[in-house]
């Protein structure tokens, strides 16, 4: 049927229209955007007038039914018989007198949805018939090939110069003449025309068995009229509007998707920093707890110095000249206090390095996160943490090792030192009643000097077990230390991180909303796409 091209290319576009109104709308694009859109997509069904004039039997209404393939007009509708009849799509048919000479016919023929038919009889007054004519996109002046066309001119002659300039002549009903004869109407018609119009309108010859013609006319008004300039400059201007709309649309969008990028590009530094500052925090603990192991080594040579001091070998001989025990609590009192000194500065400076961490944390995240979060440290319980460090008394036992190899040392030496005592008494005794003797003498002398010996070997023993003990210690110092404070460190970043994770399932939740639009605005691109090369291709016509 006429147009079939170009309405498919319409449609295309109308569906383009249709789905960028409704992407406008999802993505908020601005009002008058979306205003232009819905006068665009409403301006896009403007459909075609055409008009038949002509004489009673010249064949308009066989010309119509021809050119549309459809027996709308004519016979079939008695209600238009004399008068001028315009056609109009409707749902139901139904018939509405516009004036005593025009009457709408509003039939459910799907074509009438872009063509407005007006079918007027050549006796009708052109004030009857001109109003319609004015607006019309193609003027068909029908004449029968047998017939004169004298009587047509009178009523063309007074048309407006504009309506003659959308006017053609077909010379229908060709098949009840023969060619010569169909040439020579042709002829007289064309001087005819210049004598009582003055223009050169375009003149068909045809009939509704010759095919050959139907086609050329046919392809005629497609090049001319469907497909005439303004109409494409029309498609133009639409497809220029629907693209410039595109392009605002998707900007919003894909700024917001560069955006939402940036940030959750953010929030995984933001998340890995953390995750740095937190194994910072334990490294320094590490740091801090070998510190206080090493501490513990100077501990131990002090308490060794003071033992070598307090401790003599003699007094291993004589258990009351020296009191481990009190020495040990000494040495345990000293060592814890400076333990004590020690962890408190440690938690001081740990408290200040987690606290600075937190604030520029908070100042890197200050852009990623929304207003209203979280921009002060959270609380280290430094001093609960001390007391709970202090509470849980690191398991020195100076005095219990200490007094057992004290103890034992003493014990060791009873025997030897008896038998000194008993090797000297001897040696006294026979010097007394048979005189000095040299082999008594020497093993009494080396007696003593075996105890003595031995005194200094046991003194070093009770000495090496004071160092063994803060030796054996210091892991156990690092065992019961090390818990705490890293629990302490982890609840303090946790404290942080729900913040960044809140953020980080808001950025995805808004991803997630954003990727369908997104998918919509690719496909639209494409759609358009592929539109602008079947406008280039359909707009292109030559009349061919």
């Amino acid at each position: 049927m006429i147009g079939d091209a170009y309405f498919q290319l319409r449609a295309q576009v109308g569906t383009g229209l249709f789905s960028l109104q409704r992407l406008a709308a999802d993505a908020e694009a601005s009002e008058s955007t979306q205003a232009a859109l819905r006068i665009t997509h409403a301006g896009l069904r403007e459909s075609f007038t055409f008009a038949v004039l002509g004489l009673e039997g010249a064949g308009k209404s066989a010309l119509l039914n021809t050119l549309f393939e459809r027996d709308f007009c004519g016979a079939v509708e008695p209600a238009a018989a004399g008068k001028v009849a315009v056609f109009h799509f409707d749902e139901e048919a139904r018939d509405e007198t516009l004036s005593p000479a025009v009457v709408a016919l509003h039939r459910p023929h799907i074509f009438l949805r872009d063509f407005t038919i007006v079918e007027a009889p050549g006796n009708i007054p052109v004030e009857v018939v001109n109003s319609h004519l004015v607006e019309a996109d193609l003027i068909f002046c029908v004449v029968s090939a047998g017939t004169s066309s004298a009587e047509i001119w009178p009523f063309l002659s007074r048309l407006g110069r504009d309506v003659l300039k959308r006017l053609i002549f077909v010379v229908w009903q060709s098949d009840r003449v023969s060619p010569e004869e169909g040439a020579n109407a042709v002829k007289r018609l064309r001087g005819a025309m210049f004598k009582n119009i003055g223009l050169a309108c375009p003149i068909f010859i045809g009939s509704a068995s010759d095919r050959a013609a139907r086609t050329k006319l046919v392809r005629w008004i497609e090049t001319e009229v469907i497909f005439s300039e303004p109409r494409r400059e029309r498609l133009r201007e639409i497809d220029e509007i629907a693209r410039g709309a595109l392009k605002e649309i998707v900007n919003k969008p894909r700024a917001d998707r560069m955006v939402l990028e940036r940030l959750r590009e953010q929030v995984r530094d933001l998340r890995e920093d953390l995750v740095e500052r937190e194994e910072q925090a334990e490294r320094q603990v590490a740091g801090s707890l070998w510190t206080l192991a090493q501490s513990t080594d100077g501990l131990r040579r002090r308490g060794e110095m003071l033992l070598r001091e307090q401790l003599r070998p003699l007094d291993l001989l004589w258990k009351r000249s020296f009191a481990p025990h009190d020495f040990a609590r000494e040495i345990e009192e000293q060592a814890r206090a400076s333990l004590a000194v020690q962890l408190r500065d440690h938690l001081v400076e740990l408290e200040a390095d987690l606290r600075e961490s937190a604030e520029d944390y908070y100042r890197e995240s200050r852009e990623v996160m929304p207003k209203g979060a979280a921009t002060k440290p959270p609380e280290f319980p430094r001093e609960s943490i001390e007391e709970a460090l202090i509470a849980l008394e690191p398991p020195l036992e100076i005095s219990k090792l200490l007094l057992l190899a004290f103890n034992g040392s003493v014990r060791t030496l009873q025997l030897p030192l008896f038998g000194a005592l008993a090797a000297v008494a001897i040696a006294v005794g026979t010097a007394v009643e048979d005189g000095p003797s040299v082999f008594l003498i020497s093993l009494a002398a080396g007696s003593v000097v075996f105890v003595l010996l031995l005194a200094v070997l046991l003194r070093r023993n009770v000495i090496a077990t004071l160092g063994q003990n803060f030796t054996e210690n210091r892991a156990s110092l690092v065992a019961v230390l090390e818990p705490p404070l890293r629990e302490a460190i982890a609840r303090y970043y946790a404290a942080i991180a729900p913040a960044l994770e809140a953020r980080a399932e808001q950025l995805a939740g808004e991803g997630q909303r954003h990727e369908p639009l997104l998918e919509r605005l690719a496909q639209i691109e494409e759609t358009f796409t592929r539109l602008e090369a079947n406008l280039r291709t359909g707009l292109s016509r030559d009349g061919e």
